[in-house]
């Protein structure tokens, strides 16, 4: 019989494994491997597209902090903007180390237990709080797209395949909110009473609903989370953006009549805003490590469609740096936590 930790640690390895093979079934059916020097050379050339994407991460990453922050003032637990700052970029550094989100995310509870140490299930619950808003502002933007592109979403199998699992999921989580949110559980239940009372589990689970709930009834809370989370995300599809600017991608067909290049910027902007809340949705599942052939995989599907014709190895050259911002990113968070992030 395996221990908790020998099963995380087969875990980990079979998420590298996935990713691995992910990444070497998309290479093998691959026609122009060649051409990914040639996008890393173009990039290289074009170089302040790709600053500018690493500094929108950046925004993400700090628009993230401030979402955080107002969740745990909603708790009761103030914390600085720079100390939330450093909470989230480590996070980000045990995201990418510990292979999936709740390594960062435990890190991040703990930091926040350690200030205030009579709150650690509110402490918990404000980080799982977070993600749940985040998710729920990607499925915002994703049904926002669904509405305004259907035309698109119905024209291909694969693309019909994401519509129909984009709308299960967004039914899913608007029924679990409702009976989550429409009352307190444990105060008007009496199975959920005596399970909070008789159990140890039970009790810690009370703890945690009671934070997440007060939390999310906290009022005007979820709308400006909820706003700050669309920004979120708008700066990262923004980053991939100008990373497809700096490889030379093209997704407006060479036939369309010349245009004014702020207006086909914009064009390619939509391009991108139509796929990439999905692709970003995909990364999120927790099958392989920050998100890595899972990503990638999702990336050559949707821009390789024939209405844009993005060659595979763009494609997937294209996943690859965001993968690597995002590692920049962690690393960066390793820096902060070796300098003095312990105390924290």
């Amino acid at each position: 019989m395996l221990s908790a930790r020998n099963r995380r640690l087969l875990l980990s390895l079979l998420q590298l494994v996935l990713a691995g093979g992910l990444i070497a079934f998309l290479f093998l059916r691959m026609d122009n491997r060649a051409d990914m020097l040639e996008a890393l050379r173009s990039i290289g050339r074009r170089w302040p597209f790709g600053a500018a994407a690493v500094l929108c991460f950046l925004g993400c990453l700090s628009i993230a902090s401030r979402r955080w922050q107002m969740i745990l003032a909603a708790t009761g637990m103030t914390l600085s903007f720079a100390r939330t700052l450093r909470l989230t970029l480590i996070g980000q550094f045990f995201n990418a180390f510990l292979f999936g989100a709740l390594g960062g995310d435990t890190v991040k509870a703990f930091g926040v237990a350690r200030v205030f140490p009579a709150n650690q299930a509110a402490a918990a619950a404000s980080v799982f709080i977070d993600r749940v808003i985040g998710m729920l502002a990607l499925f915002v933007i994703a049904a926002a797209v669904l509405v305004l592109r259907p035309v698109f979403f119905l024209r291909y199998p694969q693309t019909r395949a994401v519509a129909l699992a984009l709308v299960v999921c967004m039914i899913a989580l608007a029924l679990v909110l409702v009976m989550v949110f429409r009352r307190n559980l444990f105060e008007q239940s009496a199975r959920f009473r005596k399970w909070e009372t008789t159990t140890r589990l039970g009790g810690t689970l009370s703890r945690l609903y009671r934070a997440f709930h007060t939390c999310m009834t906290h009022r005007g809370l979820l709308t400006r989370t909820l706003l700050l989370s669309v920004f979120n995300h708008l700066f990262l599809i923004l980053a991939a953006c100008l990373l497809g600017a700096g490889l030379q991608i093209r997704t407006i067909p060479a036939t369309d009549p010349p245009r004014a290049a702020a207006i086909r910027a914009t064009a390619e902007f939509g391009t991108y805003l139509t796929v990439f809340p999905v692709i970003n949705g995909i990364a999120t599942l927790p099958v392989t490590p920050g998100g890595l052939g899972t990503r990638d995989a999702a990336t050559q599907m949707l821009l390789g469609v024939p209405e844009f014709s993005v060659p595979r190895s763009r494609a997937v050259t294209l996943s690859l740096l965001i993968y690597g911002i995002t590692f920049f990113w962690s690393l960066a968070g390793g820096i902060v936590y070796a300098v003095g992030g312990r105390r924290c």
